[in-house]
């Protein structure tokens, strides 16, 4: 054995072993922190209906004018609804790691802490969706752009699809890579974003099979939930199978029907999602050298 293959034998070596299998490990999370959960929970619930509420009533007060003016007037509400959501999901992550990686769960995870943890770990989750949806909106504008440029024509239309699908695997690649960045600013000692893509490299393969593992369960979950809300809704917006106006009363009811219950699945994802970071992050630390290596 050579000294390249004994290093890469003992990292092997000194990867953490899972006894539990990903989904048990997110039950498991999923209760320890439910008090935090069902605050999230509700305040998702809150979120959406009021984002529904306020792009309907924009849209009837102007009879659908979907003008330059209408959207510039939706931002104003709809990206701080944007940002608390976010900031709600960041701190459902956090505590789900501190259960994994710290051991602590619930408030006890929150309260615990010190701030600037809690903090630190929101600014890079933020930090890092804001680069995704700007990257993603980057890809939209090119896209538009060629459309424009371009025309409808067959050869361009694949050019086009065949750009996308490469933008948006770069996307996933590069998120992959470097999604245990906002763990690492409280759990690591390296919190460096070099860091986090050397230990993505490492726990890349790892993190992309386990979300095939778990995708079948969870598409599952969303059939099961559209079975069960798709005659309740049709009851509700429909009289004898000919459908009624949706009007604002409508629409809310909907927005509140899919939340309530597609919430559950959502939030169960995100631990889910948080579980298998948590993973990655430890896999990618035992599998790398000491951090004063890079020091």
């Amino acid at each position: 054995m050579t000294e390249s293959e004994h290093k890469e034998f003992e990292q092997k070596s000194l990867c953490p072993k899972f006894d539990r299998w990903v989904l048990a490990d997110s039950w498991s999370a999923f209760l320890a922190n439910l008090p935090i959960i069902s605050v999230v929970y509700v305040g998702l619930i809150i979120v959406t209906v009021l984002s529904t509420y306020f792009d309907s009533s924009l849209i009837s007060g102007r009879g659908m004018d979907l003008s330059w003016s209408t959207t510039l007037i939706s931002y104003f509400y709809d990206i701080p609804l944007a940002v608390l959501s976010v900031f709600m999901i960041s701190i459902l992550m956090y505590v789900v790691h501190s259960t994994i990686l710290g051991g602590k769960s619930s408030w006890d995870a929150l309260l615990s802490e010190k701030k600037k943890n809690v903090k630190k770990f929101s600014k890079r989750f933020l930090l890092m969706f804001l680069a995704v949806f700007g990257l993603t909106m980057l890809i939209q504008i090119v896209v538009l752009l060629m459309i424009f440029a371009l025309g409808s024509k067959p050869p361009a239309i694949k050019l086009m699809v065949t750009l996308g699908a490469i933008c948006s695997l770069v996307v996933c690649v590069v998120v992959a890579l470097s999604v245990t960045w906002p763990a690492s600013a409280v759990w690591c000692e390296d919190k460096t974003w070099n860091r986090a893509l050397l230990r993505g490299r490492k726990s890349f393969w790892y993190l992309v099979s386990r979300h095939f593992f778990i995708l079948p369960v969870f598409l599952v979950m969303a059939g099961i939930l559209f079975a069960v809300l798709l005659p309740i809704l049709i009851s509700k917006v429909g009289n004898g199978g000919v459908p009624v106006e949706l009007t604002l009363g409508v629409r809310l009811w909907g927005s509140f029907l899919f939340s309530l219950f597609g919430g559950v699945v959502f939030i169960f994802w995100i631990v889910a999602q948080t579980v298998i970071i948590s993973r990655a992050l430890l896999i990618g630390e035992a599998r790398l050298p000491a951090v004063e290596t890079y020091e």
